[in-house]
């Protein structure tokens, strides 16, 4: 006899986050962007030089804190230009 099988998406709908439990979504994307956030800071230690790379992580973080994106793109650009030079 078959088992009946669920889809990968309705297993991910029987997990979803009821409206009473804000607090373990908060605690979930927080886990999930934290971690992510501390994979790119080693990525990027990994890979620069450690000049560029302190400077990338500063620009990182101060654009998390004031949350504009600009800060950490100009990094980018300018570890770019140094790239080609």
């Amino acid at each position: 006899m078959n088992k009946p099988r669920r889809s990968l998406f309705e297993e991910l709908n029987s997990m979803a986050i009821s409206s009473n439990e804000p607090e373990r979504f908060v605690e979930q994307k927080g886990e999930h962007i934290i971690a992510g956030a501390l994979n790119l800071i080693e990525f990027i230690e990994r890979e620069f030089n450690e000049d560029v790379a302190t400077d990338l992580t500063k620009r990182f973080i101060n654009s998390i804190r004031t949350g504009d994106l600009r800060k950490f793109k100009r990094g980018i650009n300018q570890a770019k230009k140094k790239d080609d030079i």
